[in-house]
C-alpha cells in the first residue's frame, strides 16, 4: 500500500463467540477499499454505505444509512430474522512497519 493514501475501511460487527445462546460481538475489518483516481474520500465512503453487502443477514430486506461526520457512517441492515450493522469510516494510510514498531516519536503532519 502506498503511504499517505486514502482508503474505506469497512467493519462489521460479527459474532466471535459466546456462551451458550448468546454471542459475543466485536468490530472486525471486513475490507479496505482504495480511493480511486478522480473520486474525492467523502464521496467514495457515502458511495460504499450506500451499496456496501455485508456477510449478514443473508437476506436483506431494508437498509438505515446513519452519518455520523463527512467521513464515518453507521449501516443497520435488516433481514427477516436478525438486524446486524456495520460502520464504513475514511482512513488515511500512513506506514506499513513489516511487524516492528515505529523506533521515533509521534508523527508531523
Amino acid at each position: 500500500m502506498a503511504d499517505n493514501a486514502w482508503f474505506a475501511l469497512v467493519e462489521e460487527n460479527s459474532p466471535v463467540g459466546g456462551v451458550g445462546l448468546r454471542d459475543t460481538y466485536a468490530w472486525q475489518l471486513m475490507e479496505i477499499i482504495p480511493v480511486p483516481a478522480g473520486v474525492e474520500i467523502e464521496e467514495l465512503v457515502h458511495d460504499v454505505a450506500l451499496r456496501f453487502s455485508p456477510v449478514r443477514p443473508a437476506f436483506p430486506t431494508r437498509r438505515s444509512v446513519f452519518r455520523v461526520n463527512a467521513e464515518t457512517y453507521v449501516v443497520r441492515v435488516e433481514g427477516a430474522t436478525s438486524a446486524h450493522h456495520f460502520r464504513v469510516t475514511a482512513a488515511e494510510h500512513i506506514a506499513d512497519l513489516n511487524g516492528q514498531a515505529a523506533q521515533s516519536g509521534p508523527a508531523s503532519t
